[in-house]
């Protein structure tokens, strides 16, 4: 994902895309009515409300964060992802993610493999480090593609919003920072721990 992602300032203006591509990639959710696809019935029957541009549209990401039990505490981009999730992925994808959302049973799982295996401590915090750095590469061309336009775009419109609105109507760089912090936090480890003692606190005061 890293080598695509990277290739996308490949023949990419970023003035180009922000103004001419990226509002294409919205979808048609928040259009009255929807969109109907003339000529195409086969393909497209019907009025059409697809969203757009947005992390849930990939299953990948859903299922690591799941998969690694890294937390979001952006209620709004939280709830739009869980929103996009549910209905505009594949049913086989959002079945694979349902299946490993016990999150409790998976962070106690984890942190007794931690405690007992160096080795898989490691490869778990090498694991986020890459997720992790994979989000900050993201986060560049954010900043590139979007913030930077946008900004340039407010500073010469009267009364322009200094929040740039991303995914669910999150604000970008605040959230795509508090994704990269999330994934490392710090390094997992501490977290997971952490759940896993008061797990084994609660089972004793439960004897």
């Amino acid at each position: 994902m890293e080598k695509v992602l990277a290739r996308m300032n490949e023949h990419c203006d970023p003035e180009i895309y922000y103004h001419h591509v990226r509002p294409y990639l919205f979808g048609w959710f928040n259009v009255p009515g929807g969109v109907v696809y003339e000529g195409a019935p086969e393909l497209f029957g019907g009025v059409q409300t697809w969203r757009g541009q947005t992390g849930a549209q990939s299953s990948v990401a859903s299922l690591l964060d799941t998969l690694l039990c890294i937390p979001h505490e952006d209620p709004k981009l939280s709830d739009h992802l869980k929103i996009m999730l549910r209905h505009h992925t594949p049913k086989n994808h959002r079945d694979i993610v349902a299946s490993l959302s016990d999150r409790s049973a998976r962070e106690i799982r984890w942190a007794a493999l931690l405690e007992k295996d160096d080795k898989v401590n490691e490869r778990y915090v090498r694991v986020r480090r890459v997720l992790a750095d994979f989000r900050r590469q993201h986060y560049d061309h954010a900043l590139l593609y979007i913030a930077k336009p946008a900004m340039h775009e407010r500073e010469t419109t009267p009364g322009g919003d200094a929040i740039i609105p991303g995914t669910g109507g999150s604000d970008l760089i605040k959230s795509l920072k508090l994704h990269i912090a999330e994934t490392l936090a710090p390094d997992g480890r501490d977290l997971i721990m952490k759940k896993y003692e008061e797990y084994w606190q609660r089972l004793y005061h439960m004897k």
